[in-house]
């Protein structure tokens, strides 16, 4: 069931429709059905499906149902178990062909919220999308140690190729950093996006062995700013250098149903600048029209417009 692009996106989602059905009733039944699981837990659906278009020079307009920083169209159930336990799951309508996260699901995990996470799950790199990438581990959170200074540390395996080894977040929303040592990260096409395209992320075995980053956000005027530092080292092959991202963006809020955001990028070996600018226009509560420009080196990179609907 992978989106082939010449095949229309009607069909495209008629197929992963079906596909959902099936993926929704099977995990609906699993989680009711277990002993542990007297009542019927509250579960709630959520759909966030995007449609773009991009273009780009030299290559003809494609489309496809993840923006041009990665972001998935996805569907979603939350479950709100009994015992005080979250369960989260969330599928993808479409892979990202080169990724280094070959799976539909995007993530699926139980958690007791604010003290540990088990599952597929985005690492904590930072508080965004960014470096954001999704792996199989395990996560615990606490703020008792450094007298109320919130801790993320974990491990994660995704098998032979792929993401493997600990991490960590120390810091509140307003400035952390975090870390990672083992295998293969960065390899995701969800992540570094504001450098490449989420088709250029390299896939299995590919990636780096060390992440070491730091991220701070703040209010300013109508919006908020966020500066993102990381150092990615230890690459696990000659295409994979190492190499230093900065990144400042800026967002506006929703005004007049229109909101704006801005960002400029900085990527070492090889020495590259990106500029993004972008936003939406709000058709009504459910729907955005997203449009967004990028200029590498001064020179035109791409162009993506695209409509999303969240309900």
């Amino acid at each position: 069931t992978v989106f082939d692009p010449g095949s229309g996106i009607g069909d495209m989602v008629a197929i992963r429709v079906k596909a959902l059905a099936t993926w929704l009733s099977g995990l609906t039944f699993g989680l009711t059905a277990q002993p542990a699981l007297a009542q019927v837990p509250d579960v709630r659906l959520k759909f966030d499906l995007g449609i773009y278009t991009r273009l780009a020079t030299g290559n003809q307009a494609q489309f496809r149902t993840y923006d041009t920083l990665g972001r998935p169209s996805i569907v979603s159930l939350t479950f709100f178990l009994e015992s005080g336990l979250r369960a989260y799951t969330a599928q993808r309508f479409e892979r990202i062909v080169g990724s280094g996260d070959t799976d539909f699901i995007d993530e699926l995990y139980i958690e007791d919220e604010g003290s540990w996470r088990l599952g597929k799950q985005y690492l904590p790199f930072g508080y965004g999308r960014i470096l954001a990438e999704s792996a199989v581990g395990a996560r615990a959170d606490s703020s008792i140690v450094l007298d109320g200074v919130p801790i993320a540390i974990g491990f994660c395996d995704n098998g032979t190729g792929f993401q493997r080894g600990v991490f960590g977040r120390i810091g509140r929303p307003g400035l952390n950093a975090f870390a990672a040592s083992g295998r293969h990260f960065g390899i995701s096409g969800t992540g570094l996006t504001v450098l490449r395209r989420p088709e250029d992320a390299g896939g299995k075995g590919r990636g780096y062995e060390i992440l070491l980053g730091l991220e701070a956000t703040r209010r300013i005027g109508i919006g908020s700013a966020t500066a993102t530092i990381a150092n990615y080292r230890k690459g696990e092959s000659v295409q994979d250098p190492d190499f230093l991202l900065v990144d400042v963006a800026y967002i506006t809020k929703k005004l007049n149903q229109l909101y704006g955001a801005a960002g400029i990028t900085y990527g070492s070996n090889p020495n590259a600048w990106l500029f993004r600018l972008g936003g939406g226009v709000s058709l009504d509560t459910r729907t955005d029209v997203e449009p967004m420009i990028r200029f590498k080196d001064g020179r035109f990179h791409d162009f993506t417009v695209g409509v999303r609907f969240r309900f």
